[in-house]
């Protein structure tokens, strides 16, 4: 719905990035008022962890935003990086930027007017692309372009927004969301740094958002064998299919993830992520380079519909309308005129999966049974796990000064302890000879 510039304000002589919707999207109503909400949402923000807005306005028929410029990439192309290279980050700083952005997200969500009265924000689209690491090593969340604020919601019924792969069951589903959904998006985040995979992984768009919906993803204690137990069942809680069972805020979150790092003494310093983006960003910016240089994609321009998106199909009514097994609605592409996409243009169709008819009075539990027909999930062993061997390996070789603090600190307190043994043997010793 728009592009990005990098601007320099003459007064102060200060890099921005001035954000501008694109002259085609300026007669969407919708696009346009969800460029208004963020607005709306960012100016009120005023946290190190959120994207500072400066400006915003209008000149002639163009609407435009002017944030704070981050010299330095996104978690996503951190992560694309480490992927290609069969590395994952470190535990201690996965769970540090984690950390950092659901203060950030504790921020938002707690806002309110000087009369008290909450603002009732929810992103609605935390992933690896919404938050960017600067030089200086500080996480940042970025668009809050389809946050929603208490009371009000543009999405229309049956239109999902946000990236599939982030979003919370109940958001896929098309259902009222509060900052319950936010955490589970967090949850998936920290799942994918810590596993280095998503929570879906190799998933076809056609049957992803179905997944989505109901919470469908493979377990997680066998992808994250190399992870401690307590940490895993920290992103179980946050990724509950159930918003009862999860945090029920950024700040209960932030601080079960706080307790679980001090209590093993891991520390991530500015420095740390410092040292990551420098590590990673002579490969992004060959990435970037690539993308920008490269020919248009063959579907640039169209506009991916999915299951979700079709106003005709009503997951709730396909279980009381088919009483045998139904099919899943597929996926389609069209351009912006809304005519199908070309079949030379079109990806061969994948064959739509079925779901067996409810055999239990709960129909996600009849959707959930491993040993139902139809759809089922595939074995365990199917899902790609993070190799402990010499493939995929957290990356601590060039990053072994985040634990020094740690190890020295433990060394100082072994020193004053043996001190203090001597100091006392001599006591007694001296003592003794004294009688």
């Amino acid at each position: 719905m728009g592009e990005v510039y990098r601007g320099t304000t003459p007064d102060l002589n200060r890099e921005v990035a001035v954000k501008r919707m694109l002259d085609r999207e300026t007669a969407d109503d919708d696009l346009k008022a969800l460029f208004l909400r963020e607005v709306a949402v960012a100016a009120t923000l005023e946290h190190h962890n959120v994207i500072e807005v400066l400006d915003a306005g209008q000149a002639g028929p163009e609407l435009y935003l002017v944030m704070e410029y981050v010299d330095g990439p996104a978690l996503a192309e951190i992560v694309e990086v480490l992927r290609r290279e069969n590395k994952i980050l470190p535990i201690e700083v996965s769970c540090g930027v984690v950390s950092s952005v659901a203060l950030g997200l504790r921020h938002a969500h707690e806002r309110a007017l000087p009369d008290g009265t909450p603002l009732g924000i929810v992103h609605r689209d935390v992933a690896p692309e919404n938050v960017l690491i600067g030089t200086e090593g500080i996480p940042k969340i970025v668009d809050f372009g389809l946050a929603t604020l208490a009371g009000h919601n543009l999405t229309q019924p049956g239109i999902i927004r946000g990236r599939p792969r982030a979003l919370s069951p109940e958001q896929a589903r098309g259902d009222p969301t509060d900052v319950r959904s936010d955490i589970f998006s967090l949850g998936a985040m920290l799942f994918e740094l810590v596993a280095g995979q998503s929570l879906y992984p190799n998933e076809p768009i056609a049957t992803l958002l179905w997944k989505v919906a109901a919470g469908d993803y493979a377990p997680l204690e066998p992808r994250l064998t190399h992870v401690e137990s307590d940490l895993v069942q920290l992103i179980k809680k946050a990724l509950a299919v159930e918003p009862a069972d999860r945090f029920r805020s950024a700040r209960e979150m932030e601080r079960a993830l706080d307790h679980f790092r001090a209590a093993r003494g891991m520390r991530m310093s500015s420095r740390a992520l410092t040292q990551v983006v420098a590590m990673t960003w002579p490969q992004i910016q060959e990435m970037r380079t690539s993308r920008a240089n490269g020919s248009p994609g063959q579907l640039e321009g169209m506009r991916l519909v999915l299951p979700a998106d079709q106003l005709d199909w009503d997951l709730d009514q396909a279980r009381e309308d088919h009483p045998g097994t139904y099919p899943i609605p597929e996926a389609r592409i069209e351009d912006r005129a809304g005519a199908p996409l070309p079949s030379s243009a079109s990806p061969p169709p994948a064959p739509a999966p079925t779901r067996p008819p409810p055999s239990s009075s709960s129909p996600r539990e009849a959707l959930a049974s491993p040993s139902a027909g139809g759809a089922s999930r595939p074995p365990e062993s199917s899902y790609p796990k993070p190799n402990l061997g010499t493939e995929r390996q957290p990356w601590t070789a060039d990053l072994d000064f985040l634990r020094n603090q740690s190890e020295f600190g433990w060394a100082l307190y072994a020193l004053f302890v043996l001190v203090a043994a001597i100091a006392a043997f001599l006591w007694v010793w001296v003592a003794h000879a004294g009688r």
